[in-house]
């Protein structure tokens, strides 16, 4: 385990006593976090089944839908102009089994700056160009319109996403839970900031007129613009790849504003390794280099990320890197 503080000095025995508190609740938040959701999944998963598109009853299995409609991506992808998709890639269950969770996996060697896929700015979820630039609100309309009338095999694969996997969608016994199991000192805190009424009325997302309170759909897609898009930007095919840090971060984008949005490799990716892109180390990240880290990450994007880690203790101005 790697420490590095903000301070240049901390008192050893001070030092010491935080830094087994923070590692025991590290390993505690870990062990307990699966018993914890496992208590409440009836009351967080309460929509989950509300995950068929038209359609879905003709497969067999969820995994059969999300093959389906990811391979639907990917041909609408490669039939833009200017769009393009790696072929030595595939999406699928990573392990030896195809047991583990779903990714983007090399399929050949690909050596570092070769690209992995060009996306056209025209197919790209965004702001409505009378709006503010940067406006995420107005890209949960945008995606909230192209799910409800199902208009892209982009909008039908994220209507297809299971619902409530951020914490502020959790029922209110899940996040009493998790509160109880931080505390008042350990992150994540300000869980009940990110409740769905709480989103909602932080980004000005009041939904369209004619829809009625609380719309599930219109719910959905500001979860999905929450936890996937970068930024302001809800970019298909490169919304599928997973979030990993150290050596297992292996790719990086590059912006050509309104032109396209493409995916390289910085550094050789062997066959039969995941494609990772990082949310808090990448090199546009800004400020979250500094200051967002595992619990940040779960609070805002709904996962326990898989090591390494990084854990930010703001009160005594403390990070640390949890290798292994």
């Amino acid at each position: 385990m790697t420490i590095k503080s903000k301070r240049s000095v901390l008192p050893s025995h001070r030092f010491g006593v935080v830094a087994i508190v923070i590692i025991f609740a590290v390993s505690l938040f870990a062990v307990t976090a699966e018993q914890a959701r496992a208590d409440v999944v009836t009351d967080c998963s309460a929509n989950v089944d509300h995950i068929a598109t038209e359609g879905a009853e003709d497969d067999s299995s969820f995994d059969a839908l999300q093959d389906r409609l990811s391979q639907e991506i990917i041909d609408w992808i490669r039939s833009m102009e200017g769009g393009y998709i790696n072929e030595k890639v595939e999406l699928r269950r990573s392990g030896d089994n195809h047991d583990g969770p779903r990714g983007i996996l090399a399929t050949d060697v690909i050596e570092a700056g070769e690209v992995i896929c060009t996306i056209p700015w025209d197919i790209i979820v965004k702001p409505h160009p009378e709006d503010v630039e940067d406006d995420s609100c107005s890209t949960v309309r945008a995606l909230y319109d192209d799910m409800k009338e199902e208009r892209t095999p982009h909008g039908r694969y994220l209507k297809s996403m299971p619902r409530n996997f951020l914490t502020g969608w959790w029922s209110k016994s899940g996040r009493e839970l998790l509160q109880q199991l931080v505390g008042t000192r350990l992150e994540p805190q300000g869980v009940w900031r990110y409740s769905w009424s709480d989103n909602n009325a932080a980004w000005g997302c009041d939904g369209p007129s004619d829809m009625h309170d609380h719309d599930e759909l219109w719910s959905h897609a500001v979860a999905m613009v929450s936890g996937r898009a970068d930024d302001h930007l809800l970019v298909p095919f490169y919304d599928m790849i997973n979030h990993r840090n150290g050596e297992y971060y292996n790719t990086r984008h590059r912006i050509a504003e309104g032109q396209t949005y493409q995916l390289v490799a910085h550094r050789r990716i062997e066959a039969g390794e995941q494609l990772h892109q990082s949310y808090n180390q990448c090199t546009v990240c800004l400020n979250r280099h500094d200051e967002f880290g595992t619990a940040e990450m779960f609070l805002e994007y709904g996962f326990v990320e898989s090591l390494p880690q990084r854990w930010y203790v703001h009160q005594v101005r403390l990070k640390f890197d949890l290798i292994e």
